[in-house]
């Protein structure tokens, strides 16, 4: 009798902890739809000939990325990308070898109901391989959260990871994946986390749905292995973008800004952000 009721119990337990396990995915799902958005830019460059003006030549070159929204306001949305997803240096050094050539950059952030919004370049740090972007009137039911310090990860804890390889993307379809956390070297992250061509800027996050990193590069020869900046520099770049940018849209002296702005962040204390 004794050992059935162990039995019992023991199944009681499992099946509670498989229900937590399935909440909290089904949790991360539908944040990860709701916060994410794939990146497209457009690059024109068009070289008119000097001696008739009126004979002109366009080529366009067209990339995807991935990228997440990290902070809303009422004029739309910032989102995180990969700094390579936003630089355009190849095409303007083409446009550098003729003269009188023009170039036109077109950001654009795509929601999970595939609606547009153009999206104008904040800032970029290259050495950790990081944009952000201001998407326009785009305004998500979600925001996603950045990790505190506080949460940094263990070797070998589990992460989840929404991108859009290969520009798999589709309304009401987004692969969402899963690794572990393998370390940190420098100024790199390592994840068992699979990555292609347009999985470049696509949020990593943690068991509490808070961005723990962010892909900017995948190993060629073993693309399950990929690459974020580490927590401290990310949420650097994240907080000290939008401080600045907020300071300038808004006009306003910086005790007017920080509130919201920490708010939006999802961030615990003011010490803590003072980066």
């Amino acid at each position: 009798m004794r050992n059935r009721l162990l039995t019992i119990l023991s199944i009681f337990i499992l099946s509670l902890s498989i229900l937590s396990c399935a909440t909290s995915n089904l949790d991360f799902q539908r944040d990860a739809r709701d916060t994410f958005v794939k990146i497209k830019q457009n690059v024109a460059i068009t070289v008119c000939n000097p001696a008739d003006p009126k004979e002109c030549l366009t080529k366009t070159s067209r990339s995807t990325g991935s990228g997440a929204v990290v902070m809303r306001t009422d004029e739309g949305s910032y989102v995180l990308t990969a700094g390579h997803v936003c630089s355009f240096e190849k095409e303007m050094q083409l446009a550098s070898e003729f003269a009188g050539s023009k170039i036109l950059v077109q950001m654009r952030s795509v929601n999970f109901s595939l609606g547009e919004y153009v999206s104008d370049i904040i800032s970029m740090d290259h050495t950790i391989d990081t944009c952000l972007l201001f998407a326009r009137n785009l305004y998500t039911t979600k925001v996603a959260k950045i990790a505190p310090y506080s949460r940094s990860l263990e070797e070998g804890e589990r992460v989840y990871n929404v991108a859009a390889p290969v520009g798999i993307f589709y309304k009401d379809v987004v692969p969402l994946l899963e690794g572990f956390f393998m370390g940190n070297r420098d100024t790199r992250a390592y994840y068992s986390v699979p990555a292609m061509g347009g999985s470049s800027g696509s949020p990593i996050f943690n068991k509490h749905n808070e961005i723990v990193g962010m892909i900017h590069s995948v190993n060629v020869y073993f693309p399950v292995v990929s690459v974020s900046p580490p927590l401290k520099e990310l949420r650097a770049f994240i907080v000290n973008g939008i401080r600045k940018n907020e300071r300038l849209r808004l006009g306003e002296k910086k005790d007017r800004v920080v509130e919201p702005f920490w708010k939006g962040l999802g961030l615990s204390d003011m010490s803590e952000n003072s980066l």
